[in-house]
């Protein structure tokens, strides 16, 4: 038996079946399939299931900051922050490299101390999944020029 639910196709402005693991739009016939790791811009706080080539998305630049000492790494995804965080997090349970962020954040697990790292935007820029490639430039080049801002301050745990 195939798992379907209904939807509402914004393509095609008719409601339509949806395959849980990905389909197309009975009616059009295109793609769609949820976004979950994306920040939606025009969030309504309904997951967003079709007009993939029309959404918009935000990518960020962030500072991962532990509030007790004052540390902080800058870093860029295009994901959720509350999933760059989970994942900085679960990388530094696992990982057995010693670089600067993955000492810090070890020692924070250690401590019990998880409440104190905070993820904050430093700067948004929007997207949709047909530019996401090309964001990841300019992304970079403003997470680099945050960095060289920082590069003579010894709490930022970022080298270049």
């Amino acid at each position: 038996m195939t798992n379907t639910y209904e939807t509402f196709c914004r393509r095609c402005n008719e409601t339509t079946e949806h395959y849980i693991n990905g389909g197309h739009c009975k009616c059009c016939k295109k793609t769609i399939s949820a976004v979950q790791a994306y920040d939606i811009v025009d969030n309504t706080g309904l997951p967003l299931i079709d007009a993939m080539d029309t959404a918009r998305f935000k990518a960020s630049v962030y500072k991962l900051l532990n509030t007790e000492t004052g540390e902080y790494y800058i870093g860029s995804t295009s994901q959720k922050l509350s999933i760059k965080l989970s994942g900085h997090i679960s990388y530094a349970k696992r990982s057995t490299s010693s670089t600067p962020l993955v000492n810090m954040l070890q020692e924070v697990i250690m401590l019990d101390k998880l409440k104190s790292i905070t993820l904050e935007p430093l700067s948004v820029v929007e997207f949709t999944l047909d530019t996401r490639y090309g964001v990841k430039n300019k992304l970079m080049a403003i997470e680099n020029g945050y960095i060289r801002c920082s590069k003579d301050d010894p709490l930022c745990l970022n080298t270049l």
